[in-house]
């Protein structure tokens, strides 16, 4: 399992979900909300050529599913999470922690926020 390190709500859970999914023989997929991608996996044995997915275009997840299906593997996809790439993503994740904040009692969170991004985000002004 490969995960980006611009990804801060990325939980323990879903990290664990995507290894289960490994162990049972799938590929694995965390689309980011941008389109790219912040964590991916494939079992033992399924190459994955890089250079032709992972340029940094919005395309990143159709061809990371495209190729896992000509490798005949089922492809698990993850919730979707935002990633910071641009000063725009830090704008677009304060906006979710605030609409997260005053959710809170009302409704099911899509995620958990980590304690320590939640700190500091709320922080920054």
């Amino acid at each position: 399992v490969v995960i980006g390190s611009d990804c801060p709500l990325l939980s323990l859970e879903t990290l664990q979900s995507a290894i289960d999914s490994i162990n049972r023989g799938e590929s694995v997929l965390g689309p980011a909300l941008q389109g790219g991608i912040y964590l991916f996996g494939v079992p033992k044995g399924v190459y994955l050529d890089y250079k032709d997915i992972f340029s940094g275009d919005s395309k990143e997840a159709y061809l990371f599913c495209n190729a896992m299906s000509n490798a005949g593997k089922k492809v698990n996809i993850l919730n979707f999470y935002p990633d910071i790439d641009l000063p725009e993503d830090v704008e677009l994740l304060a906006s979710l922690l605030k609409a997260a904040s005053l959710g809170k009692g009302c409704v099911k969170p899509l995620f958990r926020i980590p304690p320590n991004t939640h700190r500091v985000l709320s922080s920054s002004k």
